[in-house]
């Protein structure tokens, strides 16, 4: 027979723990409470962000199933930090860094407090693969709850229909305005606008989308919990069916190591790139892997990069995850990725079931039967599923919406080890001389003032993990909204946002380290993409690089950040290979 409070036992069982039992007590627990398992519920809630603001709502009812299955439930909550909000400051520099605070947190709090299992309530971007990390490393019965995606908004921008916008749309009007496509009054709306009351995660296919899609594949979340929007019946009834799913993990004994394996890597790739989705979830995907020791390098994306972009999604197309969820959730996408044989359905699920029964038990269009472990709930869409159908936002195999991956794994002279591209184009080369710059800021400077144009190749440097590896929404943003949908090429040593689209390379080598050939690139130098080769390379000869590092004393820019966290995160950081981990 399993025991279920294996852990807090050694607090609320032990002769001579007297004083954590009096503490215990002082919280209301009574004697039968001691014997009962104690599940820590942390959500990343905090006011000042759209993303996490109603964390706290979910994270109550959660509690309350628990309480309902004779468990005790404990709250708690983390750090985050809003990447839409920081965005082109030093707040941004925080971002990254964050996503190792909360696993950090979550693995103190419920190893500190010997908690028997894991409730984790993530929203925004570096919450999930976080949360992800943190549930790995406890190795303990655990579940995530997605705080889910925003709706979207829509404006009268006086055409024939209104205008679908979300915050991307936001970062967008900086360059429309510049081009002068839009008056200053006409960007205020687009900004009072772009986010929808209701709250949750930005709502295309950005990075928390993204990576809410990718944990549900990989059988850590319910199905359709990535789909579910904010405040959705759906998404209570999530919560509310929470304790039967940790009741029955803790009495199975699953574990997250029982549940991901290799080939949930696997299907998280390819779900991935059948998504169109954010390339910081390559980054958080290397991670994650280090924490169940499962061997995941670069080599295994490239491995999958002829997988076609099936959605129609927000950034590179015109849905966002609400329409997803109309059309009867993310479940159904992963029903018919299994029916084509790109997604392994036989891989095992929090809810210890496999990811084919899964979609068969909570098929839309099918009641759960009341044996299920979910009480009999169907996530039926309180909004009305349309009858039309997932497929006019998921293409057909033969029919995609790109004939390859989006994102791709570059080597060359200046990114020997590899860098990430993101091309929603089914073009395979670019070339175009360099225009260089040393901060975000300078670069829209440079757009303002018209000095960028479409034969260049735009690099904004020192902007690696050394300081964070800041995301580049601001610049990939201005540049497609003053040029359209031709917007010169964009690399950098940073990261992009699951929001940025364009012609884009990322996580270049870090410029301020001494393996980087960065700071010697200068303005009219070309730059070459090779998609078929996967190459990216600067038109130099060795010896040209070579006297170039010799001979040239370049200026780097002091750090942003000389002390605190950031300072001490760059300091110990890994780069792109490990997923900038810490060692």
């Amino acid at each position: 027979m399993t025991i279920l409070n294996k852990f807090s036992r050694q607090l609320t069982s032990q002769f001579e723990r007297g004083g954590s039992q009096a503490m215990l007590y002082a919280l209301g627990l009574n004697k039968a409470d001691m014997k009962k398992p104690q599940i820590g519920i942390g959500s990343v809630w905090y006011e000042g962000n759209p993303c996490n603001s109603k964390l706290n709502e979910l994270s109550q009812v959660s509690k309350n199933s628990i309480l309902k299955k004779d468990m005790i439930g404990f709250q708690f909550n983390t750090v985050g930090v809003s990447d839409g909000m920081t965005m082109g400051t030093k707040g941004m520099n925080y971002s990254l860094p964050s996503r190792k605070l909360i696993a950090d947190s979550v693995e103190t709090m419920v190893y500190a407090h010997h908690y028997d299992g894991f409730v984790g309530i993530p929203s925004c971007d570096k919450n999930l693969p976080g949360m992800a990390m943190a549930m790995f490393r406890l190795n303990r019965p655990s579940m995530l709850i997605y705080g889910g995606s925003m709706r979207p908004n829509f404006i009268d921008t006086g055409g024939k229909t209104l205008q679908k916008v979300d915050i991307v749309s936001s970062f967008e009007s900086y360059g429309q305005y510049l081009k002068g496509g839009i008056t200053e009054e006409e960007r205020d709306n687009i900004i009072q606008n772009a986010c929808n009351k209701d709250c949750g995660a930005c709502a295309g296919l950005y990075t928390a989308n993204t990576m809410a899609s990718i944990l549900e594949v990989m059988g850590l979340m319910l199905p359709n919990s990535s789909s579910n929007v904010s405040l959705s019946l759906e998404k209570f009834k999530e919560c509310d069916i929470s304790g039967n799913i940790m009741m029955n993990l803790l009495t199975e004994d699953i574990k997250p190591s029982d549940i991901v394996t290799k080939e949930s890597f696997n299907n998280a790739i390819k779900m991935l790139y059948i998504l169109g989705g954010s390339s910081n979830a390559i980054i958080h995907l290397l991670a994650m892997a280090r924490e169940l020791d499962i061997e995941l390098t670069l080599d295994d994306f490239s491995r999958y990069e002829d997988t076609p972009v099936l959605t129609n999604m927000k950034p590179h197309g015109e849905f966002v995850m609400h329409d997803i969820y109309l059309r009867g959730g993310m479940s159904r996408v992963i029903e018919y990725l299994i029916e084509i044989g790109i997604i392994n359905g036989d891989c095992m699920t929090i809810t210890g079931w496999t990811l084919a029964q899964n979609n068969e038990l909570f098929n839309p269009y099918k009641l759960c039967t009341s044996e299920n472990i979910q009480d009999g709930v169907s996530l039926v869409s309180n909004e009305g599923i349309l009858k039309e159908s997932v497929k006019s936002i998921i293409m057909d195999v033969d029919d995609p919406f790109k004939k390859d991956s989006h994102l791709k794994i570059l080597r060359g002279n200046i990114a020997p080890k590899g860098c990430i591209s993101k091309i929603n184009s089914n073009n395979t080369s670019y070339s175009g001389k360099l225009i260089c710059f040393d901060s975000e800021t300078d670069m829209l400077k440079a757009l303002g003032k018209h000095l960028i144009t479409q034969e260049h190749v735009v690099l904004i440097r020192y902007q690696g993990e050394t300081i964070g590896c800041p995301e580049m929404l601001e610049p990939t943003s201005a540049l497609v909204g003053y040029f359209g949908d031709n917007p010169p090429p964009l690399i950098t040593d940073g990261r992009f946002s699951g929001g940025s689209k364009g012609i884009l390379v990322a996580n270049l080598p870090d410029a301020y380290k001494e393996d980087s050939i960065l700071p010697y690139l200068i303005n009219g130098d070309i730059i070459e993409l090779d998609l078929v080769n996967k190459q990216i390379n600067v038109t130099l000869e060795e010896h040209e690089i070579v006297n170039r590092v010799m001979s040239i004393d370049i200026y780097k820019p002091e750090l942003p950040i000389k002390t605190g966290y950031v300072a001490e995160f760059g300091r110990y950081v890994g780069g792109l290979c490990d997923g900038y981990v810490t060692s």
